[in-house]
């Protein structure tokens, strides 16, 4: 049985112990120690990694009454060495849980909402409640959680004593020692993991958003380093849009919708130019009895149709329009009244390396063949 450190003190960074066992895993080891500050994935929260003396820690699980550490390079059973966390993901994984527990608390305290979720990973913490909130509730939850931070109460674990009776949050009916995580005058709740020492250390929660989820609503947040990092994130976003826009950050959103407005309406004039366009090409058309092909760049498959449509009534072979390049592939449409295309289309689909369908008389879809030999093709189809 592996003595559990991170119980006595989450903060405990380093420590030595002796080697009881090293078991071969592929290309890595399963380490298990007589004492390990590695905490192993549980309660939602990854498993911790490091350094056990020269070999890296990868991850770190639970198996039965053993911590075992996943190491890169194997370790001598019986050898004393030293055990040092990568404290910057430990520390960062607290922050969000011990966050997590204190937003949890104060939901089911205000709204009696059950936390009946919670992922760590990461982008963050999501939390599933079993009753949906107003946004005006959970803006409110977001403030009361983060003057809990702020008042630096202290937060504490401990094992239930035999036959003691405690109202604490569980996502399920618990059997054998139950830890219990405290966070005064805001939350209880049974928790294996390792947790900060008071609320504090959070620093900051912030809900980055909300979704209803089965009967209830989904909360994505973040805490501590991870959210001010993504602030960071936000921020240099937020400041280089304000270059692009040539806007205040403050007046992005107005900005961005001038930009919108200003693409609605060139979208516009280029839809009108596009029929011109059409009724210019099917018009000059003499009528023929060969297969008529068009490239044209940019155009979209319903202005792809309209012009192999309009173009087919001036022959009696098919008439197909092309819009791509030959890096990218092109998409098409092929019309023909008086060829069935129907029964040419696997002809099609392999000589152009096409995907698509249609009926008797309109074929379209994609192709990943040049322009060469689509032409190349339509010279000499359908014989």
């Amino acid at each position: 049985m592996t003595k559990r450190l991170y119980e006595e003190d989450s903060f405990l960074r380093e420590f030595e112990a002796r080697v009881t066992d090293c078991a071969p895993d592929g290309q890595e080891f399963w380490i298990t120690l007589d004492q390990t500050a590695f905490f192993p994935e549980g309660g939602g929260q990854s498993g911790d990694r490091g350094s056990i003396g020269p070999a890296q820690v990868l991850d770190t699980q639970l198996k039965g009454d053993e911590v075992r550490h996943r190491t890169d390079m194997p370790l001598e059973p019986g050898s004393t060495v030293r055990g040092a966390l990568d404290w910057d993901f430990r520390f960062t994984n607290m922050q969000l849980h011990s966050g997590e527990h204190i937003l949890s608390g104060v939901v089911h305290g205000l709204y009696g909402c059950n936390n009946v979720g919670f992922h760590m990973g990461r982008d963050g913490v999501t939390v599933d409640f079993d009753r949906n909130l107003t946004p005006e509730e959970v803006a409110d939850a977001e403030d009361r959680a983060n003057r809990v931070i702020w008042e630096d109460r202290p937060v504490t674990a401990r094992y239930l004593e035999p036959g003691e009776q405690l109202d604490y949050r569980s996502k399920k009916e618990l059997t054998g020692p139950i830890r219990i995580v405290i966070i005064q005058d805001c939350d209880c709740c049974a928790c294996c993991a390792p947790h900060i020492k008071s609320t504090g250390q959070v620093g900051l929660i912030k809900i980055l958003d909300s979704e209803k989820h089965r009967g209830g609503i989904r909360i994505h947040m973040l805490a501590g380093c991870a959210a001010i990092e993504d602030y960071g994130d936000r921020l240099r976003t937020t400041a280089g849009l304000s270059r692009l826009l040539s806007a205040k950050q403050q007046e992005l959103i107005p900005a961005v919708q001038r930009v919108m407005n200003e693409k609605e309406d060139l979208d516009r004039a280029c839809r009108a130019a596009a029929d011109r366009l059409i009724d210019v090409l099917a018009g000059s058309i003499e009528p023929t009895d060969r297969n008529l092909v068009f490239f044209q760049p940019d155009f979209t498959m319903d202005q792809l149709r309209r012009l192999s449509n309009a173009a087919a009534e001036k022959t009696t072979g098919v008439a197909a329009a092309f819009s791509g390049g030959n890096d990218g592939g092109y998409i098409f449409a092929i019309a023909g009244e008086q060829t069935d295309l129907s029964a040419q289309s696997e002809r099609i689909r392999t000589a152009l390396e096409a995907k698509g369908g249609g009926s008797a008389h309109l074929f379209q879809g994609s192709c990943g063949v040049s322009e060469e030999k689509i032409r190349q093709f339509f010279s000499e189809f359908p014989a």
